[in-house]
C-alpha cells in the first residue's frame, strides 16, 4: 500500500514525464540495460536544468529505490526543497558513507559527476572538470556502475537558460553495466579517484558520441 509520501513523489514525477512527452521527442536506447534492482549507481552527464527530471523519468519505476545526490546548495532552494524532503536524497556532506549505506541496502544512487560545474563557468561550451564523488563512491563500494549519456538537453534547455528551444529532440543512451573493484579506503590515493572518474566519463562520454545533432539543431 502506497504511503503518502511515495504518493507524492510518483504524482509529481508522473506530471513531469507528461510534460516532457508532449512538449520533447525522447529517444530511449538500452532500455534492456535498465536493472530490476539495486544496488548499482547511475552515473550521467549533466548541462541542463532538464538532466535530473529526465534521468526520472527514465526510471520512474525505481523512484523508490532511488536516492539522488545533489547539493547543499540545491538542497537549500526554497521552491525545491517541500519536495526535496519529501524525496529524500543525500545531501552532499559524508556523501560517501551515506551512499554506501544505500548501497547495501539495495538502492540505486544517481550522481552527476559533473555536479553544477557547467552552471559556473563562463566559457561557453567549455566541459567542467568532474567531482571525485561517483569514484570513490564506486571504489569503496564495488557496486555496478550504470551509465547514462544523455544528448539533446542541452540544446534544448541551455546551461543558466530557462528558455526552451523549439527542437525538442532528446536522445537517452543507458549504458551496459560495468564495476570497477573495490579498494581499502587506506590504498585510495588521487591518482587512483583521478583515473577511475575518467574510467567513469568515457564510459558516459561513449553513449554520447553515438550521436550527432550537428544537422538536428543547424
Amino acid at each position: 500500500m502506497y504511503d503518502i509520501r511515495e504518493r507524492v513523489v510518483k504524482s509529481i514525477f508522473w506530471f513531469i514525464r507528461e510534460i516532457m512527452d508532449s512538449l520533447f521527442l525522447i529517444v530511449i536506447e538500452g532500455k534492456e540495460n535498465i536493472p530490476e534492482t539495486g544496488p548499482a549507481i547511475i552515473v550521467s552527464n549533466h548541462c541542463s536544468y532538464l538532466d535530473a527530471p529526465l534521468v526520472g523519468r527514465i526510471f520512474y519505476d525505481k523512484l523508490m529505490d532511488i536516492k539522488w545526490i545533489i547539493s547543499r546548495s540545491n538542497y537549500n532552494l526554497w521552491f525545491l526543497k517541500w519536495f526535496l524532503i519529501m524525496l529524500r536524497p543525500i545531501v552532499t556532506n559524508g556523501t560517501v558513507e551515506k551512499a554506501n549505506k544505500e548501497l547495501q541496502n539495495g538502492r540505486l544512487v544517481v550522481i552527476f559527476p559533473e555536479g553544477g560545474g557547467m552552471w559556473r563557468i563562463k566559457e561557453k561550451y567549455k566541459k567542467p572538470k568532474p567531482g571525485k564523488g561517483a569514484a570513490v563512491i564506486a571504489l569503496t563500494s564495488g557496486a555496478a556502475i550504470i551509465p547514462v549519456g544523455l544528448s539533446g538537453t542541452d540544446k534544448v534547455l541551455p546551461p543558466r537558460s530557462f528558455r526552451l528551444s523549439p527542437l525538442n529532440i532528446i536522445i537517452v543512451h543507458v549504458g551496459k553495466p560495468f564495476k570497477i573493484n573495490a579498494v581499502d579506503k587506506e590504498k585510495i590515493d588521487d591518482a587512483l579517484i583521478e583515473n577511475t572518474t575518467e574510467e567513469i566519463m568515457r564510459h558516459i562520454e561513449a553513449l554520447k558520441s553515438d550521436h550527432d545533432f550537428s544537422q538536428i539543431y543547424a
